[in-house]
């Protein structure tokens, strides 16, 4: 509870006798007025509900008791859901129905609640990429701000990280109606295959060739880690006989629009 909140606090303590009462071992004041009721809404960029455990404990301390706690809305990972547009207008507009259903209902409906605490991201690929983003914050010497003013991007260590990026980079716009697969062969520093299928505006990434692949991009991974980071240029690649691209090649210019938002 910050300085803020706890003098917002402080200025309900008149609807509270100033006389001490005990009961099943805690202490408190008995009421003078009907306390106002009181709606929770907190935000967190921690991926995970423990992040208001304590915050949790104490509202219901406050109001619990008293029958003054008409909703709670805890969201974590808010960082997370800014990236995802498509995800976070829904949850944004849950939001808001929320506060319709508490000021016409006097409660929020469960399936309301539901669309607002929706999953984002599963814990391992949200540790796979915070871990990521920090390691190339020092890696790179920059603050997470220098970060996001020089443009740079995590550097994947791993095919799953890789794929992890790729999820979370995918612009749903920008690949309107497209279906494909995109398989990627890798050697250098990472060895391996992995494919992309993308259909209905998703995408499902799967760590492993595609048999059947529309597009495939055998490419050192160091050197593809270096095209996603704008330091490598593709036809360069290409010249220098270190990248090779085979089936539909107009897929590989679409690449910006299916990730980074065409940038």
């Amino acid at each position: 509870v910050n300085a803020t909140m706890k003098r917002f606090l402080e200025r309900i303590l008149p609807v509270l006798e100033p006389y001490f009462e005990e009961k099943d071992g805690r202490w408190h004041h008995p009421l003078r007025h009907q306390a106002p009721r009181a709606v929770i809404l907190s935000v967190a960029g921690f991926p995970a509900d423990s992040a208001f455990q304590a915050l949790r404990d104490y509202v219901r301390f406050l109001w619990g008791d008293i029958g003054a706690l008409a909703a709670e809305i805890y969201r974590h990972s808010s960082h997370t859901i800014t990236r995802q547009p498509e995800l976070r207008d829904d949850i944004l507009a849950a939001t808001a129905q929320a506060g319709r259903e508490l000021v016409q209902q006097g409660g929020i409906e469960q399936k309301t609640l539901a669309r607002i605490t929706q999953p984002v991201m599963d814990p391992e690929s949200f540790i796979r990429l915070g871990n990521m983003f920090w390691r190339t914050c020092i890696d790179a010497g920059v603050t997470p701000r220098e970060f996001t003013e020089k443009g740079l991007v995590p550097r994947p260590r791993t095919i799953e990280e890789f794929l992890g990026l790729l999820t979370l980079a995918f612009n749903p716009q920008g690949a309107g109606d497209l279906a494909a697969v995109i398989r990627f062969d890798f050697s250098g520093e990472v060895e391996g295959s992995c494919h992309l299928v993308i259909g209905d505006g998703r995408i499902k990434t799967v760590a492993e060739g595609a048999a059947k692949p529309d597009l495939t991009i055998a490419v050192p991974f160091e050197d593809w880690c270096g095209i996603m980071s704008g330091q490598v240029l593709p036809p360069q690649l290409v010249a220098d006989g270190r990248m090779r691209a085979t089936g539909d090649i107009s897929l590989m210019l679409k690449m910006s629009q299916l990730f980074g938002g065409g940038q």
